[in-house]
């Protein structure tokens, strides 16, 4: 301390500086934290996430043996967490102490030597009922009743250095690979081939307690390898009970399933385990995994069309008569003008008009569905059962053909679907 201009003073002379101000004054001297115990306080505790490892050091500070570690971390309620010093068992002269405290300061658990293991290192393990913000404390014994709120509260006690665990407990399901050994071109729709046989996907529990509950596995067709990057597709999901040791991992497999329409062009088979499930599961980040391998989707060249047919002895139709009240020996035969197998199921809609046109004025006569399985160039023919005929005006009527293909089979064309018998029937 000089008065003014006598600020070129040299420190380890005596009477080495210039002619200053002069008059009384007070020092103030305060303690502002950090230098002293950087985060020897809950108010500047260093702030971690549950699954870090944390090496440090007490006594590295201007604190001394006095030397407190404080950190903040945050959980949700029910979780289990574990706290870990290792320092004596790596041949530190540390001997720790570990303190657990709410947000107030209060000390939740306490733990100097860990029990059953002669050793001088600390373990905790606590539930936590609330979620928020806690602590953990770090320090040397027998350093155990310092105050988290106020610096350098506590007595002197042992140095070195130390790493801390901070680990949650509980189940930690993940997805260690999904397995795909089936054809690596598929064709949406095709009888052998639209089908990814036998994928499997293997869960694993990687965590520290049993899994138990129901658990769901979905699989599906992405355009990339990361879900909800690009355009995907749900292809199947398998539900089952897991009892499930750490350690220990189940399969979920698959034997066919029925490639639907697709983009065309390569996909990935990504797993996923369901979020929200019955199993609490402490990590949620491993849930995903893909084959390593993509399936190459191609667009099926199909083209189905209708052919109607009246093979009927009698084209005279009465209504409501005992012999020719009925209307049969009606064949829809289906054709596959495409290149590419198709399977799946058709719905044939008859129609009965006055011309060979379909409109809106004719009526539905009948509806079926009819399974299908034409290769290029094949033809299904469909009979439809006898059937009691409407009550018309009399007249010289068309039967048309419809046919709907379901979701899954994807046709090149559609503008033939509709086909009108040559034949007429007689109303009279």
């Amino acid at each position: 301390m000089s008065g003014s201009s006598n600020y070129v003073y040299n420190p380890l002379v005596a009477m080495s500086g210039v002619p200053g101000s002069i008059g009384s004054y007070t020092l103030n001297v305060s303690y502002l934290g950090g230098g002293a115990d950087a985060n020897g306080v809950l108010a500047s505790a260093t702030p971690i996430t549950v699954g870090d490892e944390i090496n440090a050091e007490i006594g590295d500070e201007v604190a001394g043996a006095r030397d407190v570690d404080i950190y903040s971390f945050h959980v949700n309620a029910g979780d289990r967490v574990s706290f870990e010093t290792l320092a004596y068992s790596l041949g530190s002269s540390l001997d720790t102490i570990l303190r657990l405290f709410d947000g107030a300061g209060t000390q939740l658990a306490f733990n100097d030597d860990t029990p059953f293991v002669f050793t001088l290192d600390s373990y905790i393990e606590y539930t936590f009922s609330s979620a928020g913000t806690y602590y953990i404390g770090v320090s040397g014994y027998p350093n155990s009743n310092y105050n988290p709120l106020v610096p350098l509260s506590g007595q002197l006690g042992s140095t070195g250095e130390y790493t801390l665990r901070v680990t949650m407990l509980g189940p930690d399901l993940a997805i260690t690979s999904v397995l795909y050994t089936g054809q690596t071109t598929v064709v949406p729709g095709g009888r052998k081939t639209g089908i990814l046989k036998t994928p499997r996907v293997i869960v694993a529990n990687n965590g520290s307690d049993i899994a138990r509950g129901r658990m769901t596995v979905n699989l599906y067709a992405s355009t990339t390898p990361v879900l909800g990057a690009g355009e995907e597709l749900l292809l199947a999901t398998r539900t089952t009970s897991v009892n499930l040791a750490p350690g220990l991992s189940t399969s979920f497999n698959w034997g066919k399933i029925w490639m639907p329409n697709f983009t065309a062009g390569d996909f990935y088979l990504i797993a996923q385990i369901q979020p929200n499930d019955a199993v609490h599961d402490v990590n949620l980040n491993n849930h995903v995994s893909r084959a390593d391998s993509t399936v190459l989707c191609l667009t099926p060249d199909r083209d189905l069309a209708p052919a109607v047919t009246i093979v009927s002895r009698s084209t005279i139709v009465i209504p409501g008569d005992r012999r020719s009240g009925f209307i049969s020996g009606v064949i829809v035969n289906i054709a596959n003008s495409g290149s590419s197998e198709t399977y799946g199921t058709v719905r044939i809609d008859l129609y009965i008009s006055d011309d060979t046109g379909l409109d809106a004025g004719d009526s539905l006569f009948a509806s079926l569905d009819a399974k299908i399985f034409l290769r290029g160039g094949g033809t299904k023919a469909v009979k439809l059962k006898k059937l009691a005929a409407p009550a018309l005006a009399p007249g010289l009527y068309y039967l048309i053909a419809q046919i709907q293909p379901d979701d899954n089979i994807r046709e090149t064309r559609t503008d033939n679907n509709t086909a009108s018998s040559t034949q007429t029937l007689e109303w009279q």
